[in-house]
Formats: C-alpha cells, sequence, structure tokens
C-alpha cells in the first residue's frame, strides 16, 4: 500500500491532479487521497482494513462512491463493487481469486435479488445466466444461459422456465460465496 501512495503522490506532483494530504483522524491516519477534477473534493481516496485495504472512486464527480475495491494485503483486488448507472447504488458485485475475475452479479431492477450472474475462468467469460421475469409483478421467470468461447457467445439456451427470482439469487450467490455483500446484493 505504500508503494500506491508513492505512485499517487509521484502523480500529483508531476502531473494535473490534486493531492489531499495524510492527515490525522480520530487517532489513525487517514489514506492519502486524489482530486482528479481540481473542486476540492477527493475523487479517489484509500481506507485501511484490517486484512487489506478499500479504494473508493467517484467517477462522474458528483460526491458519491461509483467504484469500491477492496485488495487484500498481496495488493491484489480481492471484491469490486460498481455503481454502472450512477444512481448512487453499488449494483455489480465481483469476486477475484489470485486478482483474476471469478464470478460478477448484477442486481439490475436493485431489489436486493441477482438478475444476471457471469462466471469468468482464466479472466475470460465462460458462462452467463440472466433471469427473465415472466411478467411485471411476478417472481418467477427463466434462467437463459449463454455459453462462451473465447469471450465470444457460441450458445444460448433456456436452462428453466419457471424458477422463483430467489432461488437464481441463491445459485447466483454461491459463485459469491464467503464473502460479504453492500448496496444492493
Amino acid at each position: 500500500m505504500r508503494g500506491l501512495r508513492f505512485l499517487l503522490c509521484f502523480i500529483c506532483v508531476f502531473g494535473s491532479f490534486s493531492c489531499v494530504k495524510d492527515t490525522e483522524v480520530g487517532g489513525s491516519v487517514d489514506s492519502s487521497m486524489l482530486d482528479l477534477n481540481g473542486d476540492g473534493v477527493p475523487d479517489i481516496s484509500y481506507e485501511d482494513a484490517d486484512d487489506g485495504y478499500y479504494e473508493f472512486v467517484d467517477r462522474n464527480f458528483d460526491g458519491r462512491v461509483d467504484v469500491s475495491n477492496y485488495y487484500g494485503k498481496d495488493d491484489k483486488v480481492v471484491s469490486s463493487k460498481l455503481d454502472d448507472n450512477f444512481d448512487g447504488t453499488l449494483e455489480t458485485k465481483t469476486i477475484y481469486k489470485n486478482g483474476s475475475p471469478v464470478a460478477t452479479a448484477v442486481d439490475v431492477t436493485c431489489n436486493g435479488l441477482a438478475d444476471i450472474l457471469f462466471v469468468y475462468e482464466f479472466d475470460v467469460i465462460e458462462f452467463s445466466e440472466n433471469f427473465n421475469l415472466v411478467g411485471p409483478g411476478a417472481s418467477k421467470g427463466s434462467i437463459e444461459r449463454v455459453i462462451y468461447r473465447f469471450g465470444l457467445p457460441v450458445e444460448k439456451k433456456i436452462l428453466d422456465k419457471e424458477v422463483e427470482h430467489k432461488a437464481f439469487h441463491e445459485s447466483s450467490m454461491s459463485y459469491l460465496s464467503g464473502h460479504t455483500y453492500r448496496g444492493c446484493l
């Protein structure tokens, strides 16, 4: 983490970004922050955790976190959460192993249940599953699976035509097991 902080401050000194220096907050040192657009509000910040650290990014400069990455002590990303539509909710969750993506769950409807699952192997998407509601207000739907080869879709099939949304969500979460969730998922 110290190397990352040095790099960020190097960029601030020789680049066009502003740095917010480490400050003492409540008896602990607050990590380095970057102000990318010069408005005085940090757009990238870091927070230490027991077994790693968090990186928070405001991509559209609205003052809200749009990306939350968690890194282990080895500086490899462990998990990430994204607000892809900038509505203030981190609806996309990705889990990594040794810095490579394993699975991503997306809560498109932001009802706390996964709607789309992506599973990766060797950094390339292997398959995706999409939960499609039967109709408005319905709790059941179909699951469509798309198989990929070399990152390109090659086969599409319906796995189940009548499954509860909660069952799809629980199945999707099994790919993300062992991790905690904040935001929609």
